[in-house]
């Protein structure tokens, strides 16, 4: 279990944040609250896509949230191009 899952679990499996950056509140969680957290109406980010989203630019991060936040999908790596 990675830090981000442990800190997770010690505050009963998800964390809420109000992010600055993204301009809404969205949840860091563990798999079991996904779906709970979902239907509340939270973009949820899970520990294992948090750890791929290190040194990612304000750029980057917003790109990414939108994709997942419209087509609900889940990070599985991140590569951006220089065009």
């Amino acid at each position: 279990m990675n830090q981000i899952a442990k800190f997770l679990k010690e505050k009963g499996g998800y964390q809420l944040v109000e992010s600055k950056t993204l301009g809404e509140t969205i949840a860091f969680a563990l798999m079991p609250y996904k779906k709970i957290l979902e239907k509340q109406g939270y973009i949820v980010y899970l520990p294992s896509e948090l750890n791929k989203l290190r040194g990612c630019s304000k750029e980057e991060l917003t790109a990414l949230h939108e994709i997942k936040k419209r087509w609900k999908g889940e990070i599985y790596e991140r590569s951006f191009e220089n065009s």
